[in-house]
C-alpha cells in the first residue's frame, strides 16, 4: 500500500512541470522603437519664446510710447518810457480794441431806533417811460398816472416830454425818457419791486397800447402808523463806511470775473455809489441803512495791446506774441475824471514799464507735425516753425525712434511759459 501511494505521486509530478515550461515560453508582440530628437525640440520653444518676447516688446512699446518736446521760443526785451496809445470800443479795425464790463451789488446795516413818530410816506422810485406810438414826441404833464397790472397807481414828479421813434441799424426803436415817481398813496402795500406800468390816461385809444412804463429798481419808503426813526447823521455816518467796504468787494469780484483774452488795470475801473435817499423809519426797533453801487471796468483785448507793444521788435511777427509782465505796467488813463463809463467809445492811456516780448508757438501744430516721424526730422520739422530758437525731444521707451502716432502720448513743455 505505501508503494502505491508513492508510484501516483511521481505521476503528478511532471505534468506540473510541462505547464511551467509551457508557460515560460509565451510570446508577445512586438513594437517599433521611436528615437526622440531632443535638441530640435529645445530650438524650436526657444524661438517661439523669443518671438513672443519681441511681439511683447513691441506690443508694449507702441502702448506705453511718449515723446515730451521742449520749445525755447524767441525773446526780446522791451521798455517802455510814457508810451501813449489809443484804444476804441469794440471796434475789430481798431488798433487796440476795448469793452466795458460792470457789476452791481448791496449791502445793509441795521441801526437801533429809540425814537417813536407817527409818519405817512410815499413809496417813491424811477421809471422809464416808453413811446413806440409815432415819431412825434408826447408832452406828459406834471402828475400822470402810471398803473401797475394789480392796479396800484403812481404818479410822476414832473412834466416830461417823451421822444418818438427813432430808426436805427435798419430797427425802429421807442422813444424814451427816465422820470422819478411817487405812489398815489402812502403805505408798505406801495412798495414794489421792478415793475411794468400802463398809462390809464391814454385807455380807450390808440395810444395805450403804444405807450408803457417799466421800473428797473425796486419803488420803496412807502409806510404809514408808528414807526421808529434814527438821526439822519448817523445814518449817512453808516453809509459812508459801507462806501468803501462795497467798493472794495465789488472790485474783487469785477477782476475775477474779467474775460480770457482781456486786461483790466487798476486805473480803468469806476465806482457809482447809488445816490438814492437814505431810509429813516421803519416799523422794526432797528432801521435798516441800505447801499448799491456799481462798479465799471474798461478792459482791454490783451492780444491786440500786445501786438501794438511789440510792433517794433525785429525777428518777431508782432501779432504773434506774449507780453510778459503785461498786468504789471503801469497804465494811466488820460481825462479820467471827463470820462462816462457807461458811455465812452474811445480812450487814451499810457503805459510805462519793461519786460520780454515772447513769441508765441502753436503747440497744437507742432504735435500735428511729430506724429509718427523719426527723431531726426525733428530739425526739419522745426523749421516750419519760425517763432522757436530751439528745441530738445525725449522718447520713451529709450529704443523708440520715432515720435508716438496720437497727441495726446506727445507733451509740450514751453520754457517761457513755465517760468512765468
Amino acid at each position: 500500500m505505501v508503494k502505491h501511494e508513492i508510484n501516483h505521486h511521481r505521476e503528478t509530478t511532471p505534468s506540473k512541470k510541462i505547464w511551467e515550461n509551457t508557460s515560460s515560453k509565451r510570446h508577445y508582440p512586438s513594437y517599433p522603437t521611436i528615437e526622440r530628437n531632443e535638441g530640435g525640440s529645445k530650438i524650436a520653444l526657444w524661438s517661439i519664446a523669443v518671438i513672443s518676447f519681441i511681439f511683447l516688446v513691441f506690443a508694449f512699446s507702441t502702448l506705453f510710447a511718449a515723446a515730451t518736446i521742449t520749445i525755447h521760443p524767441k525773446e526780446n526785451a522791451y521798455s517802455l518810457t510814457s508810451s501813449v496809445f489809443k484804444a476804441q470800443k469794440d471796434s475789430p479795425q481798431s488798433d487796440i480794441a476795448f469793452e466795458v464790463m460792470s457789476l452791481e451789488g448791496s449791502m445793509s446795516k441795521s441801526l437801533p431806533a429809540p425814537k417813536v413818530l407817527s409818519v405817512e410816506n410815499k413809496a417813491a422810485g424811477k421809471a422809464v417811460i416808453y413811446n413806440d406810438f409815432s415819431k412825434e414826441a408826447q408832452k406828459l404833464i406834471i402828475n400822470t398816472r402810471l398803473e401797475t397790472g394789480d392796479g396800484k397807481i403812481y404818479r410822476i414828479d414832473n412834466a416830461v416830454t417823451v421822444p418818438g421813434q427813432h430808426v436805427s441799424a435798419g430797427v425802429t426803436v421807442p422813444g424814451s425818457v427816465l422820470v422819478s415817481i411817487h405812489a398815489d398813496q402812502a403805505g408798505e402795500e406801495y412798495n414794489i419791486p421792478s415793475s411794468t406800468f400802463t398809462i390809464p390816461g391814454f385807455k380807450g385809444g390808440p395810444k395805450y397800447e403804444k405807450f408803457s412804463a417799466f421800473s428797473k429798481d425796486k419803488i420803496d419808503g412807502g409806510i404809514k402808523g408808528t414807526v421808529h426813526v434814527i438821526d439822519e447823521q448817523d445814518a449817512l455816518a453808516a453809509r459812508a463806511e459801507m462806501v468803501t467796504a462795497l467798493k472794495d468787494d465789488l472790485i474783487k469780484k469785477a477782476k475775477l470775473q474779467v474775460p480770457k483774452g482781456f486786461i483790466l488795470y487798476d486805473d480803468a475801473i469806476f465806482y457809482a455809489p447809488n445816490q438814492d435817499k437814505v431810509n429813516l423809519e421803519s416799523k422794526e426797533d432797528s432801521v435798516p441803512v441800505e447801499l448799491a453801487g456799481k462798479v465799471y471796468g474798461i478792459i482791454l483785448d490783451e492780444n491786440k495791446l500786445s501786438a501794438n507793444i511789440a510792433k517794433d521788435q525785429k525777428d518777431i511777427n508782432s501779432d504773434e506774441v506774449i507780453i510778459a509782465g503785461i498786468s504789471d505796467l503801469n497804465f494811466s488813463l488820460k481825462n479820467r475824471d471827463q470820462i462816462d463809463p457807461a458811455t465812452v467809445s474811445e480812450i487814451e492811456f499810457s503805459l510805462t514799464g519793461q519786460g520780454k516780448v515772447i513769441a508765441k508757438v502753436d503747440e497744437d501744430k507742432l504735435k500735428a507735425d511729430l506724429l509718427g516721424k523719426s527723431k531726426k526730422q525733428l530739425q526739419s520739422i522745426l523749421a516750419n516753425f519760425p517763432n522757436i530758437e530751439k528745441a530738445e525731444a525725449v522718447i520713451k521707451p529709450f529704443w523708440m525712434s520715432s515720435f508716438p502716432g496720437q497727441k495726446k502720448d506727445i507733451k509740450v513743455i514751453n520754457i517761457e511759459e513755465t517760468a512765468k
